[in-house]
C-alpha cells in the first residue's frame, strides 16, 4: 500500500473496488472467472499437489491482500486471458502497421 500512495496511484484503500489475482490452476473449474473467496481458496488447496508452486504463491497472495484490504472483492483471472488479449493486440498492431506502410 505505501508504494501506491507514494506514487499517487491511490490516496486511500477505499478507492480500490476490486483486485485481480492471476491464477494458474489445473482444473476445468477455472476455465471461467470467479470471485476469489475462501471457498475458491479451499478448492485451490485441494489441487495444491498438482501445481504446488503456483497455488501456494496464489494462496499466500490472497491471504495478505485479504488482511491488508478487507472488504474488497477479489477476482481470479487466468493466464489464458492474457494470451487472448495479447493475440488481439498483436493483430491490431499488425493491421495498424500495414495501414501505415501502404
Amino acid at each position: 500500500m505505501p508504494i501506491l500512495k507514494e506514487f499517487s496511484v491511490i490516496k486511500a484503500p477505499e478507492e480500490i473496488e476490486k483486485i485481480g489475482i492471476r491464477l494458474v490452476a489445473p482444473s476445468g473449474y477455472f476455465l471461467e472467472d470467479h470471485e476469489f473467496s475462501d471457498e475458491l481458496a479451499s478448492h485451490l488447496e485441494s489441487l495444491r499437489t498438482r501445481a504446488p508452486l503456483h497455488i501456494e504463491a496464489t494462496l499466500k497472495e490472497y491471504k495478505v491482500l485479504k488482511k491488508d484490504f478487507p472488504g474488497i472483492k477479489y477476482m481470479e483471472f487466468l493466464i489464458v486471458h492474457f494470451i487472448k488479449i495479447n493475440q488481439i493486440m498483436l493483430g491490431i498492431m499488425a493491421f495498424q502497421l500495414e495501414m501505415l506502410t501502404s
